[in-house]
């Protein structure tokens, strides 16, 4: 995965990385363990925001048609989820 500072879209959504650090190439389980979220927007990004609410909404979670953003790599989701949602779905 690619955790660098970049924009995306014709809105320049730029997400950021809680410690404003980025780490270049990281393995998915390392960006997942130090909550780097550049890199996990990038990788839905990458697999195409329809295919992240598609497979949200295999998991059980209430992903809808105004969850379509890459805002939703981050849980930003409308509605929202309960962390009993999350853990069910996980």
């Amino acid at each position: 995965m690619e955790d660098k500072l970049q924009s995306y879209g014709t809105n320049q959504y730029t997400p950021h990385n809680y410690d404003n650090e980025y780490a270049g190439k990281i393995r998915m389980y390392l960006a997942l363990a130090d909550s780097k979220n550049a890199a996990t927007v990038w990788l839905l990004n990458k697999i195409g925001v329809d295919r992240g609410v598609s497979n949200g909404q295999k998991f059980g979670l209430n992903v809808t048609a105004s969850d379509d953003n890459l805002s939703l790599a981050l849980g930003g989701l409308k509605k929202g989820e309960s962390p009993y949602q999350m853990a069910s779905a996980y």
